[in-house]
Parts: C-alpha cells; structure tokens; sequence
C-alpha cells in the first residue's frame, strides 16, 4: 500500500461520519471494491494500516486515484454540515452550536447508548424527530430498508 501520506496529510478531506454520495459515479468507479481491498490488506497484517475505522479506506479509495492523475471526485462541506466536536472527553464550544447543522456524535459514547456522552444535548433532537412528518410517519417509527 504505497500512498504520498504527506500530500494526503495537506489535503482538505471529507469526515466519513457526514457525506454524500453519488451512487451512479460510485458504481461505476468500483468504489465499494476499491475500499473492500484496502480493508483486505489492512487485515492481512492484523490490522496494523491504521486506526479508526471507516475514515482511511475511504478516503484512500477516492485519494489514490486523484494522485495517479485522475480529477478530485470529492467535495468538503464547511464545518456547520459536520460538528464532529461530539466526542466524549472534549470541550464542547456552544457558540458553535448556533451555527450547526449536523451534530456529528463521534466515537463509542453515542448519547443514544446507556452510556453515553452528551445526552441532555441529543434528546430535544430526539424529541424533534420523533414528531410526525406530514406523511404521519416520525423517524422514529420509520422502518429501516
């Protein structure tokens, strides 16, 4: 597995906790092939490529292509579509709060978990989201498919 770490490094990426994808462009670009190879490597050798989780194959999967010549295929939102200061242990910073528009709940400490980090913040979110939609379905109440 040879990648220019430091150009990666430098480059501004995109957090696999909050993306969107175009799943056209994402079949046809192999991309769930391209990051089950990584993942296969990374176990091959006891899962010493790197540490936390999802975050490297994924960004290796679009990287490794844009540094053998092909176009940057992926995009950055500013920071309100992802505030991923929602791990246990940091300081949380409220202004930050009143710009926010994906509180993005990093870590194993999920306010949703008994024992979770944060819940007096994620149950109003929780409350709101549980309300009916005007089809008269809530999220909360919705299967998964």
């Amino acid at each position: 597995l040879e990648v220019a770490w430091d150009r990666l490094m430098d480059e501004i990426v995109y957090n696999t906790g909050v993306f969107i994808v175009n799943l056209e462009r994402w079949a046809s670009r192999h991309t769930t092939e391209s990051i089950e190879g990584y993942v296969a490597q990374h176990n091959a050798c006891d899962g010493k490529l790197w540490s936390g989780g999802d975050q490297v194959p994924m960004l290796l999967s679009f990287f490794v292509p844009f540094l053998r010549g092909a176009p940057r295929d992926w995009g950055v939102f500013g920071p309100e579509w992802n505030l991923d200061e929602m791990r246990c242990g940091r300081k949380l910073r409220p202004e930050r709060f009143k710009y926010a528009r994906v509180l993005h709940w990093a870590g194993g400490h999920k306010p949703w978990n008994a024992a979770g980090c944060y819940r007096e913040i994620w149950l109003p979110y929780l409350r709101n989201f549980s309300k009916p939609f005007p089809s008269g379905r809530g999220l909360a109440r919705t299967s998964r498919r």
